[in-house]
């Protein structure tokens, strides 16, 4: 399988209450299709998957696999720092229809080698042995960082099901790399919404974003001008995006995004701590600095 487009890093909906709302996953999946995205990553960090219990994570894959018309992938994440709960949640996902899995590193007891890395990641992939398995590259997060374009030519040994990786790196030198290297072979997922334009200009094959949840017709028309040779109308797209990021920034990604996808009115709930949901004051705030940049021309209808 070979992954394009855009893919949303999904929000995980919550009750007012803070428990997960599955049924509001439906209305979401309709949303994302009818704005022209092509698939979701679920449970990953957007989902804030350490957070939920391996339960929740069970419900909220099942009803996005159950949402999703044919033409919106599934890719879940099953990573986890427990073997065995990762393996749990990989083989669900197959059983249940997803058309991948993804994992993140160990992050708390870290491998100490890419071997150690490799040899984790198998016996999650084996789990799922029919499903595509991508690694999600988090280095930052996971404090595990290792070069994707050794890894790419490495690990397929052991795990024969490796479609490819999900990039969450401003490392775009190894980016590059690994386009060069194994682009033919491997699907290069780049995500980082501030680097779209650049991950499309170094050959990434899809992108995965918070931005595709709230302003997907925004990267839709970052791409199509690309495509276009239009690269003075994709840059200045990019930049209402990150400036757009840099709203989030200042009140948190997830607690951020949130809040953006409430005045989308596709209100997604509160977010788990050790995160604080925004106050009323913060809230007012957002709207206006969106306002003031005129980004919700942008966003999802």
């Amino acid at each position: 399988m070979m992954l394009r487009g855009l893919i949303a890093a999904t929000y995980t909906p919550m009750t007012p209450r803070g428990t997960v709302s599955l049924k509001m996953i439906d209305g979401l999946a309709e949303m994302l299709v009818d704005n022209g995205v092509n698939g979701v990553s679920v449970n990953g960090t957007s989902g804030e998957f350490a957070s939920l219990t391996t339960e929740e994570r069970l419900s909220v894959s099942r009803r996005w696999v159950k949402a999703a018309r044919p033409s919106l992938k599934v890719i879940v994440h099953v990573g986890h720092t427990c073997l065995r709960s990762a393996k749990a949640l990989a083989g669900d996902a197959q059983k249940t229809g997803a058309d991948a899995i993804a994992a993140v590193a160990p992050y708390y007891f870290k491998p100490k080698d890419m071997e150690q890395l490799i040899a984790f990641l198998a016996k999650v992939a084996a789990a799922a042995p029919k499903l595509p398995f991508y690694y999600y590259h988090y280095p930052e997060l996971t404090g595990v960082s290792f070069p994707m374009v050794k890894f790419l030519a490495t690990a397929p040994e052991q795990i024969p099901t490796l479609a490819g990786v999900k990039f969450t790196s401003e490392d775009l030198t190894d980016f590059g790399r690994c386009v060069d290297a194994h682009g033919k072979k491997c699907n290069l997922l780049l995500a980082r919404d501030d680097l779209f334009l650049a991950g499309l200009k170094m050959g990434a094959h899809a992108l995965v974003g918070v931005t595709c949840n709230f302003a997907a017709p925004l990267c839709l028309r970052i791409t199509q001008n690309f495509k276009s040779g239009d690269l003075g109308a994709a840059q200045n797209l990019q930049v209402r995006g990150v400036e757009m990021l840099a709203v989030l920034r200042r009140f948190g990604l997830i607690p951020g995004g949130k809040a953006l996808m409430a005045l989308t009115g596709r209100d997604c709930g509160p977010v788990r701590p050790p995160f604080s949901p925004l106050t009323k004051a913060e809230m007012d705030q957002v709207r206006q600095q969106i306002e003031r940049i005129e980004f919700q021309e942008f966003f999802c209808r």
